[in-house]
């Protein structure tokens, strides 16, 4: 392997947690571990936009460079802090007129006369009906501030650059132990954040649909949001086989809600089950969205 080391940084509120992963003859094995909690939101520094604590949240950056070995990476942001969507696109056109579909996409759902301000990329998920007798794909589109790849690649002195995900795609990538998907065609991971909750649906291991909703001070609400996910995709709680949780923290209190609408018990995610080296967390379940990316990376 090229570089036998990857890395991740996931970006979330104040904190900033990052992972080295190794890829070894035993298996993925962790390297280096560890967070930083700082006085203000990290992701206005991160994002290209000038805010209170802005300077520490780069700052900060530098330290987890200095913690850090791996060349390449990934990048996590929450889906609330990024544009983030799903569209089918015809699947048999060539990749420049994929591009446009693209950009075409992306500046109907941001509001732009133009995108030429934004990083956008895009990654087929799963096959779509077909329209007019051609083949289409549900597409992933991510899109943020060029300013903030410039300017992360400046705090971090990268020579490559790091992907950037959203953490409802890199949870994802995490191993779980065999369980009820079996059984029903799909798995549901909730995570839970002081921001939001995000919910990405799989089926056979692979990302099928995400979405997140703005935090809320009634639990109730999270369980109207779930239903109209799984509604808007016609999947019936039935078809869902696993249901699994991570955040910062995870509650049991939202958890009993979801495991309320789908008629079974939430598992919380240990991110660190499947891997090797040292885990000391108090909180495993909230590096899920870290470990995941730096996964997906150490597959590339």
């Amino acid at each position: 392997m090229k570089n036998p080391t990857v890395a991740a940084l996931h970006i979330q509120g104040r904190r900033l947690r990052y992972a080295e992963i190794a890829d070894t003859a035993e298996g993925p094995s962790v390297v280096t571990l560890g967070q930083h909690v700082l006085e203000a939101d990290l992701t206005p520094a991160i994002l290209g936009v000038d805010g209170e604590g802005a300077q520490e949240g780069l700052d900060r950056l530098g330290e987890v460079r200095e913690a850090l070995s791996a060349k390449r990476g990934r990048v996590v942001v929450p889906p609330s802090a990024v544009y983030s969507f799903f569209v089918p696109l015809p699947a048999e056109v060539a990749p420049r007129e994929r591009r446009q579909h693209v950009l075409q996409q992306t500046a109907l759902v941001t509001g732009m006369g133009t995108v030429t301000d934004l990083h956008v990329a895009s990654s087929g998920v799963r096959p779509a009906r077909e329209q007019d007798g051609r083949p289409y794909e549900w597409v992933h589109v991510l899109a943020f501030p060029e300013e903030a790849r410039t300017r992360f690649q400046a705090a971090f002195e990268l020579q490559e650059e790091w992907a950037w995900m959203i953490s409802s795609e890199a949870s994802v990538q995490v191993p779980r132990a065999d369980g009820p998907e079996a059984s029903a065609p799909f798995a549901l991971l909730v995570g839970e954040y002081d921001t939001h909750a995000e919910f990405s649906l799989v089926r056979e291991a692979k990302w099928h649909h995400a979405q997140y909703t703005e935090a809320s001070e009634h639990s109730e609400d999270l369980g109207y949001s779930l239903r109209s996910f799984l509604n808007g995709l016609d999947v019936s709680p039935a078809a869902v086989g696993e249901l699994a949780a991570y955040g910062d923290p995870t509650t049991s209190a939202h958890r009993s809600v979801v495991e309320a609408e789908l008629g079974r018990e939430a598992t919380v995610l240990n991110p660190f089950a499947s891997l090797m080296g040292e885990e000391e967390e108090e909180d495993p379940s909230a590096f899920v969205p870290c470990i995941g990316a730096a996964l997906h990376a150490l597959a590339d």
